[in-house]
């Protein structure tokens, strides 16, 4: 959360408050100003791939991580590749974008496994996304409710773990790639 001097708050927290302070201390030499500014470039930098709740935070390692103010409850580390010739902020900034992405989506599923372990309904689970995500990343989030409710349909004993997303995900790909529909759209474009 930012607080700027006319009183107003928003809410664009991407940045943990671990993180934000050993930037503004260690590479911005308490400079808030330009720790602001850092904040919203790297805001303008990924809001395309990330949920405005979605927040990277520094663990007291040096590790990175991800949680999400409207998904309570887990978070899902990050790496982030470090060159002695640039500061954090640089390697922040230009890690790919996909990394985020990827991270949050992990996050997504994390959470519900995490919820449908407490004995939560997934459409319940889908409703707080409805209520807490915003509209760029919400689709992501729906389509692993509907992988969540396919694997406990198959598997009823199922944990909901990563692997049981990833291979479920793989076979609603192959599926999608071997409709008569896909198929023919390949045709279409040249490949057989």
């Amino acid at each position: 959360m930012l607080t700027d001097y006319n009183s107003s708050i928003t809410f664009n927290a991407r940045l943990g408050k671990n993180l934000k302070s050993y930037l503004c201390v260690s590479e911005f030499d308490g400079n808030m100003d330009r720790t602001a500014k850092f904040e919203q470039l790297f805001s303008d930098t990924f809001e395309k791939n990330i949920d405005k709740n979605t927040v990277l935070e520094m663990n007291k390692h040096g590790g990175f991580y991800l949680y999400s103010l409207g998904l309570k409850g887990v978070k899902t580390s990050v790496s982030i590749s470090k060159n002695k010739n640039k500061t954090l902020a640089q390697h922040i900034l230009s890690e790919c974008q996909s990394t985020f992405a990827r991270a949050e989506y992990v996050l997504f599923e994390k959470y519900i496994a995490a919820q449908v372990a407490i004995g939560k309904a997934l459409d319940k689970i889908s409703s707080v996304g409805e209520m807490r995500l915003d509209k760029k990343r919400l689709p992501y989030f729906r389509d692993l409710i509907g992988t969540a409710e396919r694997i406990l349909k198959e598997n009823p004993d199922s944990k909901l773990s990563e692997g049981d997303f990833s291979d479920m995900i793989n076979i609603q790909m192959l599926e999608t790639v071997n409709t008569p529909e896909f198929q023919a759209q390949l045709a279409k474009m040249g490949f057989k």
